[in-house]
């Protein structure tokens, strides 16, 4: 093997140590978090399950901390001296007399016979038992070296593939941002900039028309805006669009537009994990429900207009 070869062999035996316990603690606090919210769905707030969900979704950022042969911790402590190996196998022993080992004469490989012969028959042996065993080594170690390289591979394919998507994504948002027009229509722009004093938003946040969207949404982390249909009050009341906009601006609020992002980031890096998915949508299902209960527990709209408008 060449040493680019032996390079990423290494690079793929570090990634694994650090993906395979990785894996199983994040898949175990993931699930033991998702039956946990469907368990007590009724006993516990929306908010006490979105936030088990998110220490759940924060598992996936943080690398294995428990104890075990591959954790990042055991990886990282250095061997102590007594668990090194020495270099001289007969460093450690007392050399046996000829009488205690009952081999009278030993044979060298040049023909030599005698006692003098001892030590360099031994090292001898010694030497094509090491041999021996460091072929038998190269022999298992390539092929574990190579599924491990392979599966390195198709993990940074996935990372690509993901990252391609969540830029296409974004040239969408910003397409739809850069056609949008900022709302100048009464009386909409005074029952924002009310909503917005009332839930005590970011400043930043504007409210903006498009005739691309059918549904209203947030967009935006820094400079966030609400995109809203430009015919929706056409077919809505000023009250139900009030409503609507509550619910964008709580979203704002409660920073579920910087959530939303680490969800698709670590999604992007755990794409192949089984549980990421259903706990993204769990987590995002459980973030409407905290805007609905605000919205109802403040009085902004009563149960049954709230839910007939959303």
């Amino acid at each position: 093997m060449n040493d680019l070869e032996l390079m990423l062999g290494g690079w793929a035996a570090k990634w694994w140590q650090w993906i395979a316990p990785a894996f199983w603690q994040s898949a175990l606090i993931a699930m033991i978090a998702i039956v946990l919210v469907w368990v007590f769905r009724r006993q516990w707030s929306s908010q006490a399950r979105y936030a088990l969900l998110l220490v759940a979704l924060m598992k996936f950022v943080v690398p294995p901390v428990w104890w075990s042969p591959t954790s990042a911790f055991t990886q990282a402590l250095p061997l102590s001296t007594s668990e090194l190996p020495s270099p001289n196998p007969f460093s450690d022993r007392s050399e046996p007399s000829l009488e205690s080992q009952h081999i009278p004469i030993f044979t060298s490989s040049n023909g030599e016979t005698g006692p003098n012969s001892r030590a360099q028959a031994l090292l001898e042996s010694y030497e094509a038992a090491k041999e021996l065993e460091s072929n038998l080594e190269g022999s298992e170690a390539i092929p574990v070296r190579q599924w491990r390289l392979w599966l390195l591979i198709i993990y940074i394919g996935g990372v690509l593939i993901g990252s391609i998507r969540l830029f296409k994504d974004q040239r969408l948002i910003r397409r739809l941002c850069a056609n949008a027009q900022p709302c100048q229509r009464e009386p909409l722009t005074s029952s924002f900039e009310t909503l917005r004093a009332k839930w005590n938003t970011s400043p930043l946040s504007q409210l903006f028309e498009s005739e691309s969207i059918d549904a209203p949404v947030a967009v935006g982390l820094f400079r966030p805006k609400i995109l809203i249909p430009a015919n929706l009050d056409k077919n809505l009341s000023l009250d139900q669009i009030e409503i609507i906009l509550t619910h964008e601006l709580i979203h704002i609020k409660r920073r579920d537009l910087w959530v939303a992002s680490l969800q698709s980031l670590i999604l992007i890096i755990w794409w192949f994990h089984p549980m990421i998915r259903s706990l993204n949508r769990i987590l995002r299902s459980c973030q409407e429900d905290c805007c609905d209960d605000l919205i109802v527990v403040h009085r902004s709209a009563s149960p049954e207009r709230y839910c007939e408008t959303m």
